[in-house]
């Protein structure tokens, strides 16, 4: 999730240029400005709506919290695994 902001902007970005300096035929170029503009809705949504969180907590709401393993390594990187219902 915290990625989609920077794509978002950077749609952003190629929209306005490929408006502004696009060199492809009109009707190629009205195609990558609607392809864009659809996936920016798309994703401007996902994280306007929160999704990924209202998602964890419905699965959370009817199973519990995943259980999980943290591990530290030697470089003092912490990773967790999630533990499935079988261990």
């Amino acid at each position: 999730m915290s990625f989609l902001p920077l794509f978002i902007r950077h749609l952003e970005l190629y929209i306005q240029l490929e408006k502004k300096h696009g060199h492809s035929a009109q009707e190629w170029r009205d195609y990558k400005i609607s392809t864009a503009q659809e996936a920016l809705d798309i994703i401007r949504r996902l994280v306007d709506e929160n999704y990924n969180n209202q998602y964890l907590e419905l699965v959370e709401a009817k199973w519990g919290e995943f259980p999980y393993k943290k591990t530290t390594y030697a470089n003092g990187n912490t990773g967790f695994e999630h533990m499935t219902p079988d261990g």
